[in-house]
């Protein structure tokens, strides 16, 4: 355990449902915020002992949320949004809480030195610093780059310190010159998907363990688990990331996230990659291969996707002599003979799991190679049916096909690290946009991330043709 602050004048509101109000309050005189693996406890003792009894008699008829603001040894205002009691001593009167989401430390402007120097007016929620844990990539020292969001660009200064191997993002402002400043709000909106972004890069989990604003920092709290396999397809054995100047493909990659939630393949394929047997590897994977084209074919327009394979006119003709052929065996009973029949009013369905994966498949203009009709016949009915895997080079493909058709859907330009010696992927990318992909392709859906010109940003910019 790892000892984070000392505090004093806590201040515990205790709920049954975080939605409610506060059924008990009860204040403390000394505590500490401790880090354990990652989790983030606040341990106090409650000297009062009726007080104390009043709260073990409440948790015997209910599961105790709270919620606590404090102060620090050195005056500094910290806050936990949310709760749980996880355990109590009787004999110490101590009472532990275990810290979801994040504290709050209010330290001002700590870590904006060049703005109080300069006496610059500046937003308290303006971000300054995001701290990354399991971002395992060489980037280079102070590398500056701009992630655009909403076609609005925002300066990005990376720096690994070499002593605690943490990488960290800093958000820079230009004095000089109209810049967009990050603020909490802004950052809100895309923070989920920055950590997926990066987790696709860095092939294994990544997590934001801090963010510095200018008038407090916020400390996560949750269960540290460490990487102990990273897939090397856009990092290569070396594992060098070099960003554009421009991230247009993060835009992308924020507005599919929106409307595809890119983050839950993209974690599976984190967790995949964590799994000692190849077998459940491919499992996990397979299921969201699965998910990522259901979802995908829910949003494309529903005329692009025939309900039978032949028209209804000549399946009729079809369906006509097939039952005429059945009905000349008098040798079937009568109960085989209705299900042959009902699966021969079927025939004409064009419903079944090959054709979501085709559909995705055509529109990234990925060529359907007989290793990849394989794996969607194949490998994906022993997978399923059986849990069995043949070859581990099957794993390899799945594993890099659903990274490609991200990366294809985001437009990334990022080089590829295959693990094949032959180019496993044929056919060009399609080279669009997020906004231009769903106007070619048919796909209807609303947008409602940014409205254009929004006023939040102070300038654009677009990619040139």
């Amino acid at each position: 355990m790892k000892e984070i602050y000392k505090v004093r004048k806590i201040e515990i509101d205790l709920y049954s449902s975080p939605v409610q109000e506060s059924q008990l309050s009860i204040e403390c005189e000394f505590g500490i915020i401790i880090e354990k693996e990652g989790v983030l406890f606040l341990e106090t003792h409650i000297f009062d002992k009726e007080l104390f009894d009043k709260i073990i008699v409440e948790l015997k008829s209910i599961k105790i949320l709270a919620s606590a603001k404090m102060l620090s040894f050195s005056n500094i205002e910290i806050e936990t949004s949310l709760m749980e009691i996880s355990f109590i001593s009787t004999n110490e009167n101590k009472v532990s809480f275990l810290c979801y989401n994040y504290i709050t430390i209010k330290d001002g402007n700590k870590y904006n030195t060049h703005s109080l120097e300069q006496k610059h007016s500046q937003d308290p929620s303006r971000l300054l610093r995001i701290d990354f844990w399991g971002l395992n990539l060489i980037i280079k020292s102070q590398h500056s780059s701009n992630l655009i969001v909403g076609d609005a660009p925002f300066e990005i200064t990376f720096y690994t310190d070499k002593k605690s191997g943490i990488t960290s993002a800093y958000f820079p402002c230009n004095y000089e010159v109209a810049h967009n400043e990050l603020t909490e709000e802004l950052f809100n909106i895309f923070r989920d998907s920055l950590i997926g972004y990066f987790s696709l890069i860095n092939g294994a989990r990544v997590q934001i363990t801090k963010e510095y604003y200018n008038s407090f920092t916020r400390i996560y709290s949750y269960d540290k688990i460490e990487n102990i396999s990273y897939s090397s397809y856009l990092c290569g054995s070396i594992r060098v990331y070099d960003p554009d100047t421009s991230l247009f493909e993060f835009d992308n990659y924020v507005r599919w996230n929106n409307v595809l939630n890119i983050n839950k393949f993209v974690q599976h394929l984190s967790t995949a990659q964590q799994v000692l047997s190849i077998v459940d590897r491919a499992f996990i994977l397979i299921l969201a291969f699965e998910g990522l084209c259901e979802k995908y074919q829910s949003l494309v327009d529903k005329e692009r996707i025939p309900s039978q394979l032949v028209s209804k006119g000549s399946f009729q003709i079809i369906k006509k002599e097939l039952l005429n052929i059945l009905e000349n065996h008098n040798e079937i009973s009568t109960d085989v003979m209705k299900k042959l029949s009902d699966r021969i009013c079927n025939l004409n369905s064009n419903k079944s799991s090959t054709n979501k994966f085709k559909l995705i498949i055509d529109d990234l203009n990925i060529e359907m190679t007989e290793k990849i009709n394989t794996l969607f016949k194949k490998v994906r009915s022993t997978l399923v049916h059986e849990a069995t895997l043949n070859e581990y080079e099957d794993y390899q493909l799945l594993s890099e096909l659903i990274r490609e058709i991200i990366l294809r859907l985001i437009n990334s330009k990022l080089e590829r690290y295959s693990s094949f010696v032959d180019k496993m992927f044929k056919g060009e990318s399609p080279n669009l946009s997020y906004n231009e992909y769903i106007i070619q392709k048919h796909i209807k859906i609303e947008d409602s991330l940014f409205v254009e010109y929004d006023r939040r940003f102070k300038y654009w910019i677009k990619q040139g043709k």
